[in-house]
């Protein structure tokens, strides 16, 4: 079992916490929607979708957006303060 994980956690809470924190570490990295997209080659809209939980990545889009955030996978996976 993961150090501080809760068998209430839902698909709902894990999109809900990659939303908000994709958002805050492209802010921290003071980033645009349309910066961080061209910096994918994804559009914006895709990644205000991310943003929202109205779409998830994939892993390998996962690794792209921490390269790009110069984040870790875990920052934009785990709740904060986790």
């Amino acid at each position: 079992m993961l150090k501080g994980w809760n068998d209430e956690w839902t698909d709902a809470d894990a999109k809900k916490a990659f939303a908000t924190n994709l958002r805050t570490c492209r802010k921290a990295a003071k980033l645009n929607q349309q910066q961080l997209a061209d910096k994918l080659g994804y559009t914006r809209a895709a990644v205000s979708n991310m943003e929202r939980g109205a779409q998830c990545g994939t892993v390998p889009t996962l690794l792209r957006l921490s390269w790009a955030l110069n984040c870790t996978p875990n920052d934009l996976l785990l709740p904060r303060g986790k």
